[in-house]
């Protein structure tokens, strides 16, 4: 019968389908941020029980991530430079390929680098750290 059918014909119910799975994917994303982690792990446990996997919430579009460190903003301002571009395009060599290289030579400079060429790094992950802890919910409230 469905093979019979025309593309007009099936047209609806293809229409109507999306509009299930828009309204499937909406309360799915509500049940995520309302279910507690208690919640989780009790079905989680009796996943386990049935030796089936573990589900895991999924990564909301909005969630707030941690910081990036000290030496990972220097990596990164590193890569951009003209000394971290140079070694990546050099690309591979006896000692690794371009990217290993540049994290390597990173890691060098920065353990050679004072204190005081680290602070606008350290600085820049403190204050945003203290931003993210003032946004983020603790762990430990939510359980």
């Amino acid at each position: 019968m469905w093979n019979g059918f025309t593309l007009a014909e099936k047209q609806p119910y293809y229409n109507e389908v999306e509009v299930l799975k828009k309204q499937y994917e909406e309360k799915l994303d509500e049940y995520w941020k309302s279910a507690s982690p208690k919640t989780l792990r009790e079905i989680n446990a009796r996943r386990k029980h049935d030796g089936r996997n573990k589900i895991h919430r999924p990564h909301q579009e909005n969630h707030y991530k941690r910081p990036k460190g000290p030496f990972f903003r220097f990596i990164e301002h590193f890569r951009q430079s003209d000394d971290g571009r140079a070694i990546q395009e050099a690309g591979v060599t006896a000692t690794g390929r371009g990217a290993v290289n540049v994290a390597r030579e990173a890691g060098v400079r920065w353990r050679a680098m004072s204190a005081s060429d680290k602070a606008p790094y350290v600085e820049a992950y403190q204050k945003e750290h203290t931003d993210w802890q003032a946004n983020h919910p603790s762990k430990s409230a939510s359980s």
